[in-house]
């Protein structure tokens, strides 16, 4: 019957592709954030949205009813995800695959200064506990692995049989 699918941790690239879902704005329903829209401390504004409750916890897959095109739903705020990715400082550096692979690998500049930096995974989404401009498509965060945080949390991704991608 074939080889079954892997589940894994989608690389960046597939994180803000899957976020945006075709859109180039910083949401994936606009420009703006209101706090009825996503979880996140709702104490601070961005781009005209109102303030709101600040919950500090996440809340229900799905409270607020807005998903994007492609049927996601909680990207902006609610829990960090983890990423495949190693931590690099620049996403649009030298050494990124262009196949949409997780960079692997201890970035070489963070290697030479002997910083913590050099053993983070990838974050995205912001979450509950964050201001809105951190719950941005294009926001990116980075943690030790090892982590245990209650904010952060993540989604897998399915890579059809046979795909380098999870590589």
């Amino acid at each position: 019957a074939g080889e079954a699918p892997r589940l894994a941790l989608p690389s960046e690239s597939q994180w803000e592709a899957a976020c945006r879902a075709g859109s180039g704005t910083p949401f994936h329903f606009g420009d703006g954030l209101d706090a009825s829209w996503a979880n996140f401390n709702g104490s601070y504004t961005w781009v005209g949205g109102r303030q709101g409750p600040y919950r500090q916890r996440p809340l229900p897959i799905g409270a607020f009813g807005l998903v994007n095109r492609l049927g996601l739903t909680d990207l902006h705020g609610q829990l960090w995800e983890w990423c495949g990715d190693q931590w690099h400082p620049d996403p649009c550096g030298a050494g990124w695959p262009a196949d949409g692979r997780a960079r692997d690998g201890v970035d070489p500049a963070l290697e030479a200064l002997d910083t913590a930096q050099k053993d983070f995974k990838l974050l995205r989404g912001g979450s509950w506990f964050d201001e809105p401009h951190s719950c941005r498509s294009a926001y990116r965060y980075g943690s030790l692995p090892g982590s245990r945080l209650d904010n952060v949390g993540f989604r897998v991704c399915c890579l059809p049989p046979g795909s380098l991608l999870g590589s």
